[in-house]
């Protein structure tokens, strides 16, 4: 801040000096202030007295004195701020009540000048004086109260992960002694959930910071519930029903309504889940039900390698006509053998579907009786069994053909 000009005449000094000091300006600011702010009335009048005073004697000790602010009367302003920030009055009411008090000030103090006599070239420099110390007040309160805002955001956030992390992964606090002797109980309610209610996870791919925010936000709208950021993503819990959410986006794992003790079972299959359907480039809105093949099978991937070997020798990942092959044997049996359906899905003609389920019968045996590699002796597997196995090996040929082609023969 520029310094004040030198030289203010000893009279006006002393009236500021005074004008500091009397009890009818603290009363006409207070009074201003809690008029115009209906938060600000709602504290307790000897609170907003307390700082009203501090502020006066900054301004008005600056302005006497010839002086700039110290940091002192600096740090006094902060203090407003922050304070108020923690009783959880909004910077708009708190600015508001500031405001109606720094013009109640002003008024009275140009009065008081203009009534002992003061120029009007000298009443202009006191108001633009004092106006620029109190703006230098102001300056110093929104700042302290947008940084205590922020630490509270931050510190309520991080408690709230803590909370959700100890209800999802188990963590210290759980079984007997919590409310209702429930594992998971104490971190539900201090979570604002009913530990007797059923709750579902939700467990989402979405990990870039903002996005998640954005989507916490169209979540906590929709359905309510607590959201936080677990190992890189956002996922939160929420009571059932649920209202139909968007469609499209990235995946969103909904577990089924559980008891609170069982949300950590639920919580890590719908990771497992989200996982499985990340490998599988599933996006939009998905129940953790309709992920279980995917999930079930990812558990085990040697086994999906052991399949492929088995069944599917024949083919070679860097030969296209054989990777049409695979693409178009795997939505054979993601469309239950309809043959429409399969050549709508690969984009051709329903004879060239025939051709290629011919072709690949000649190459691998798909399609026809056998036992999947079994003891040639034994018995065929059932029907269910052997498209399971067809199933996942052409998935994992498929995977590792555009992952890495060089992983599977």
């Amino acid at each position: 801040m520029t310094e004040p000009p030198p030289g203010r005449p000893p009279l006006l000094r002393a009236g500021l000096a005074e004008l500091a000091a009397d009890p009818d300006l603290l009363d006409v600011v207070v009074d201003a202030a809690r008029a115009t702010s209906t938060l600000v009335a709602g504290l307790p009048r000897e609170e907003t007295v307390r700082h009203v005073l501090a502020l006066i004697s900054a301004a008005f000790g600056a302005l006497a004195g010839d002086r700039p602010l110290s940091l002192a009367e600096l740090d006094t302003a902060a203090r407003l701020g922050a304070d108020r920030a923690a009783q959880g009055v909004p910077l708009t009411a708190l600015l508001d009540g500031f405001q109606a008090g720094r013009a109640a000030a002003v008024r009275l103090a140009v009065a008081r000048a203009r009534a002992a006599g003061v120029s009007a070239d000298a009443l202009v420099d006191l108001f633009v004086e004092l106006d620029g110390l109190v703006t230098a007040l102001e300056h110093q309160l929104t700042h302290a109260h947008h940084a205590t805002e922020l630490d509270r955001v931050r510190t309520a956030r991080e408690q709230r992960v803590l909370l959700l992390r100890r209800l999802l992964l188990g963590g210290s606090g759980g079984g007997g002694g919590e409310p209702g002797g429930e594992p998971g109980g104490e971190p539900a309610v201090a979570l604002g959930l009913d530990p007797a209610a059923r709750h579902r996870c939700l467990v989402s791919a979405e990990h870039e910071p903002s996005a998640a925010h954005r989507l916490e936000s169209r979540l906590t709208g929709a359905v309510g519930g607590v959201y936080g950021l677990l190992s890189g993503y956002l996922v939160g819990v929420c009571r059932p029903p649920l209202p139909p959410l968007p469609a499209g986006g990235p995946l969103l794992v909904l577990g089924p309504a559980v008891a609170v003790a069982d949300l950590p079972d639920s919580y890590r299959m719908c990771c497992a889940a989200r996982d499985a359907g990340l490998r599988a480039g599933t996006t939009g809105v998905v129940a953790l039900a309709d992920l279980a093949v995917d999930s079930a099978l990812a558990a085990v991937p040697g086994l999906g390698r052991v399949l492929t070997d088995a069944l599917l020798s024949a083919l070679r990942p860097a030969n296209p006509f054989h990777r049409e092959l695979a693409a178009t044997a795997l939505a054979h049996l993601d469309h239950g053998g309809r043959l429409e359906a399969t050549a709508a899905a690969v984009h051709v003609h329903p004879n060239t579907v025939k051709y290629r389920l011919r072709r690949m019968r000649e190459l691998t045996g798909f399609g026809s009786d056998h036992n999947d590699g079994d003891d040639p002796g034994g018995e065929p597997p059932s029907a269910v069994r052997h498209s399971v196995h067809w199933w996942w090996a052409l998935r994992t040929w498929q995977r590792g053909t555009f992952e890495d082609p060089n992983e599977i023969r």
